[in-house]
């Protein structure tokens, strides 16, 4: 891991708007192959690929978020998930 930082999510609209702050704060380009993968824990379920959040006004679409910030591959999981594999 090279940056990690905590992001306020009440300051975005959309997952990808907060991906693009963090990336343009931390010089990472945007562009296909910049990022080779990014997983997510979000609190809510998965269905497909495509998460409604539990407790903010957001639908994160894999796709999108791999689309808009140039990642070879997104994975979206439960945040519950997310905090089992820090163990």
């Amino acid at each position: 891991m090279l940056h990690e930082e905590v992001l306020p999510s009440k300051h975005y609209s959309r997952l990808e708007e907060g991906g693009r702050d963090f990336l343009e704060r931390h010089g990472i380009p945007r562009e296909e192959g910049s990022i080779a993968s990014a997983c997510f824990g979000v609190a809510g379920p998965v269905i497909g690929r495509i998460i409604r959040v539990t407790n903010l006004p957001w639908i994160i679409n894999a796709a999108s978020v791999r689309r808009e910030l140039g990642i070879g591959r997104v994975e979206l999981i439960n945040d519950l998930v997310a905090n089992v594999y820090l163990l």
